[in-house]
């Protein structure tokens, strides 16, 4: 796996404003997650196509409106923009997208086999906090990446995350 680089699940991001009593960042791990990940300067892995940024500015397009924006400007700035980009190019019909398609459940959406493509290709940390469609299934996916893309990608949640970096 590479240490220089990680793919950010959207809902990790979108859990930066959840910090009420229950919220996912009540604990400001989140927060402090993806500070660690800007000032380590990683790479952050993306999809040719644009589809992971694009969900991830539809999904924060709300708090643009709100006050919470204020206060994570600068952390969302410098990953949305100033860290550097690895590019990969997600070839729907080839092995690797295809195992995942047959190992992971079939509800899942295509955005999320998307990022898991692209964790597995980038041979980086997946951080995500969906448990029941990506980090549940990180076996089946280490394999699919081992088999097809000769990579050995992890998966964990945010918190996890946060303790490792």
């Amino acid at each position: 796996m590479r240490a220089d680089a990680i793919t950010l699940d959207t809902n990790v991001v979108e859990h930066l404003f959840r910090t009420e009593p229950q919220g996912m960042n009540a604990d400001g791990h989140v927060t402090e997650l993806l500070g660690k990940v800007l000032a380590q300067r990683r790479t952050l892995c993306r999809d040719h196509g644009g589809r992971m940024e694009n969900e991830m500015l539809h999904r924060l397009a709300h708090y643009r409106t709100h006050r919470e924006l204020g206060n994570f400007q600068n952390l969302l700035r410098g990953l949305l923009e100033l860290l550097p980009k690895k590019i990969i190019q997600v070839n729907q019909g080839d092995g690797l997208m295809n195992c995942i398609d047959q190992r992971v459940p079939g509800h899942t959406e295509q955005s999320d086999k998307v990022i898991m493509y692209v964790a597995c290709q980038s041979d980086t940390l997946l951080v995500s906090n969906n448990d029941v469609h990506i980090t549940n299934h990180a076996r089946k996916l280490k394999k699919c990446a081992s088999h097809h893309a000769g990579t050995t990608p992890e998966f964990c949640n945010s918190r996890t995350a946060n303790t490792n970096l």
